[in-house]
């Protein structure tokens, strides 16, 4: 599965590979920045009907993680928060969603 997570503007995208087989994602940001000084970008898991979920922090250009078991239309979330994630469980300012399908 594949999903690519990117701002209005395009000014930040990430590629994301998802093997359902192992649970393993790849997630890749192919343009744009890091987060800069005392921020991190944060990954999400949104199942349908449910709140947003935090999984990791994407602040680094690519990153492997092991995610629960995801399906086609599930969404992957990337926010900015500040450094070491969220201070409440909940996104502070989401940059960008993308729908998982079938790569």
């Amino acid at each position: 599965l594949a999903a690519g997570i990117a701002t209005a503007n395009g000014a930040l995208i990430f590629q994301a590979r998802y093997d359902a087989g192992t649970h393993v994602a790849t997630i890749t940001r192919t343009k744009g920045q890091g987060p800069g000084a005392a921020k991190d970008y944060q990954l999400w898991v949104i199942l349908p009907g449910k709140a947003p979920s935090p999984v990791a922090l994407v602040s680094a250009p690519r990153l492997r993680v092991t995610l629960p078991k995801l399906v086609a239309g599930d969404t992957l979330a990337v926010s900015l928060e500040p450094a070491g994630g969220s201070p409440n469980g909940k996104p502070t300012q989401v940059l960008g969603a993308g729908v998982l399908t079938r790569a």
